[in-house]
């Protein structure tokens, strides 16, 4: 039995074929364009990291923060292609590379998700359902009564 969480996750299996087929493609680019194949390489790279970190959390909301970040890496791993792809077309022939991270995407935005849920069950079971309570902090202080009421004035006599 292994003692990491993250190798039985199918998401963290397939970040790791991206982040190898990433470093296929930075290998092709061009050495004019070295600072992107760089910036592919640690993009490709955090989200196997951040997959495998959070799912050794056991919290679900830093549970959620490790996948959320993992799922930006994902989205600049993505503009990253979109960019290759203007400068050097030839990185990205046959390629399953966007399938890849449109599939990470997908899954991490439900894990996300999910262990937001998860949380807020939590707070719900816990604390009672104070959704549509505020706190004391928040509630407006009641308005106090003037001690002195003013004195009534009678309309003018044209309006009357």
């Amino acid at each position: 039995m292994d003692a990491f969480d993250h190798r039985r996750l199918k998401v963290y299996r397939t970040a790791i074929r991206f982040a190898v087929l990433a470093e296929r493609m930075a290998r092709a680019l061009p050495r004019a364009h070295m600072g992107l194949a760089d910036q592919l390489r640690r993009a490709s790279v955090s989200i196997a990291l951040n997959i495998a970190e959070g799912a050794t959390e056991t919290r679900p909301l830093e549970k959620a923060r490790m996948y959320r970040i993992a799922r930006r890496s994902a989205a600049e791993c993505s503009a990253i292609l979109d960019l290759m792809a203007r400068v050097a077309p030839g990185a990205l022939k046959n390629t399953p590379a966007r399938s890849l991270l449109f599939r990470l995407g997908l899954v991490l935005d439900r894990m996300i998700e999910h262990h937001e849920a998860a949380r807020r069950e939590t707070q719900r079971r816990v604390f009672g359902d104070i959704r549509n309570e505020r706190s004391t902090a928040e509630r407006p202080l009641p308005r106090a009564k003037p001690a002195i009421r003013p004195r009534k004035r009678p309309f003018p006599p044209q309006w009357g």
